[in-house]
């Protein structure tokens, strides 16, 4: 039957297999890559945020409360954390285990991201075909100056881009197979919200992917969204229940256990402009250091309608605290009061919200110089690391005039992810920029696996296409063949 159809059925499965052992050795090479570079970093390197979630494992499994423990009674104050469980219950489990040392977190985490962008990078291969893409793909993604230096420090982001790279991971999949994998994705997404509450925007692209395949059969797409959200949702369900049985607010808030005064919150949250803001403003307060704060105030990152007279004289006050003292409540009230009357010069709601989504992409990050804080010339790094930012940002919003088909799709999915996340965070002032690198590194996968067919003309698309159609056909063709044989 091959000579029938002219296929030389040898041939071909010499090739497959050609094809196959190459793009395995690729993987482990790349592997191998992913690892070891972000393991040459120096670490463990730490921040409040660090000493907290390190805090939360260590009572989870010393004391079984998430919260804050008394040692001297062992009394539990359960609490909300700025973030889900996740992550204290991955130190927790380190440390329950006999790994005390934060070494042992960093290289964990590590190698959990480099499995999960190898995989990854499986998945889109299995989509693209391309070994030429594969390995460019896997060397962005290894050598990235934006995502390279994160994993050593304890802090969420590398598991949660390990969460994004593990739902678009399952995305390229269920494109290759033409079929939704809605088990792995809603496992996927679910994984992800376990470390950080702003993950949830990962459904956007999962739920893209239900309607793009199954657009011709609704119930079904209403079936996989359900299943998914079901899946996904069922840890902050199982939170929101523990904050009923336990007395706390039935939903997290940006700021539940810094503790600050309600006029502050609302002061921060209409007035700040960058992350600036949140260094010279908001953790002086939470930290009870008030002296210098108008000195060192960023006068730059605070919103136009709110640097008036009235705000300049209140924060002189407030400079003149004593440290370890709660801001008095008449200062606290002048905060709320400046929050709901701003100057006739403050923007717009809107206006404001576009600019800090673009600030939190472009601005210079003062705060962990994406990831290189500490390291030599970081400031150098940090110049690059910016401008690589915004050049993925538009390159992304460039290749949407150039694609079309499953590749503006996957393209498409990336963007209302990245969208929805960055307005999210801007909305509620989180605008510092160590908030994006759970995006960055599934912006390089899917911009490399599109940028090889951007530039072709809607033919030379086609055409492809119509190849890798008739190349289904004969790899059934032989199948049926030895079948028959």
């Amino acid at each position: 039957m091959s000579r029938f159809f002219g296929i030389n059925s040898e041939g071909l499965h010499v090739t497959v297999r050609k094809s196959s052992s190459l793009a395995a050795l690729g993987l482990l090479c790349l592997f191998l890559l992913i690892l070891g570079v972000r393991l040459s970093f120096p670490g463990p390197a730490t921040e409040p945020d660090s000493d907290y979630y390190s805090k939360l494992g260590h009572n989870l499994v010393t004391y079984h409360c998430y919260g804050r423990v008394d040692e001297e009674t062992g009394a539990c104050s359960p609490v909300w954390a700025n973030q889900p469980p996740g992550y204290p219950m991955f130190l927790g489990a380190l440390r329950a285990l006999g790994f005390q040392d934060l070494n042992y977190a960093v290289f964990i985490q590590t190698a959990l991201f480099a499995i999960v962008a190898t995989y990854a990078l499986w998945a889109a291969y299995a989509w693209h075909k391309s070994l030429a893409t594969l390995v460019i793909s896997g060397a962005v993604l290894a050598l990235s100056p934006v995502t390279i230096a994160w994993p050593r420090w304890v802090l969420t982001e590398t598991l949660a881009g390990a969460g994004t790279l593990w739902v678009f991971a399952e995305i390229f999949r269920s494109l290759a197979l033409q079929r939704l994998r809605t088990l792995q994705l809603s496992l996927a997404a679910s994984a992800a919200i376990l470390v950080r509450w702003d993950q949830i925007w990962l459904l956007v692209p999962a739920a893209g992917c239900a309607v793009y395949l199954d657009y011709r059969k609704p119930l079904n797409v209403c079936r996989h969204i359900g299943i998914m959200g079901f899946v996904a949702g069922l840890s902050i369900f199982v939170m929101v229940l523990r904050a009923a049985i336990v007395g706390l607010p039935l939903f997290p808030s940006v700021a539940n256990d810094t503790y600050l005064p309600k006029g502050v919150m609302d002061f921060w949250r209409v007035a700040a402009n960058n992350q600036s803001f949140t260094a010279t403003f908001v953790f002086p307060i939470t930290d009870q250091k008030y002296k210098h704060m108008a000195s060192q105030f960023d006068y730059s990152s605070i919103a136009p309608g709110f640097d008036t007279p009235r705000f300049r004289a209140v924060l002189h006050k407030i400079s003149a605290l004593p440290s370890d003292t709660a801001l008095p409540r008449k200062l606290d009230a002048d905060l709320a009061e400046l929050a709901r009357n701003p100057s006739p010069k403050a923007w717009s709601r809107l206006r404001l919200l576009a600019y800090r989504a673009m600030a939190i992409w472009c601005q210079w990050d003062d705060f962990y110089k994406s990831g290189w804080e500490d390291m030599n010339d970081p400031n150098r790094v940090e110049n690059f690391a910016r401008a690589y930012r915004a050049a993925l940002l538009m390159l992304a919003a460039a290749l949407l005039f150039f694609l079309r088909g499953e590749r503006l799709f996957i393209l498409g999915a990336l963007i209302s992810y990245v969208a929805v996340r960055t307005c999210f965070l801007a909305s509620l002032s989180l605008l510092e920029s160590r908030f994006l690198v759970p995006m960055l590194p599934v912006m390089e996968l899917v911009l490399m696996a599109a940028i090889p067919n951007a530039f072709q003309s809607n033919n030379a698309l086609k055409k492809i296409d119509d190849e890798e159609t008739e190349d289904i056909a004969r790899h059934h063709s032989v199948s049926g063949t030895h079948t028959m044989q």
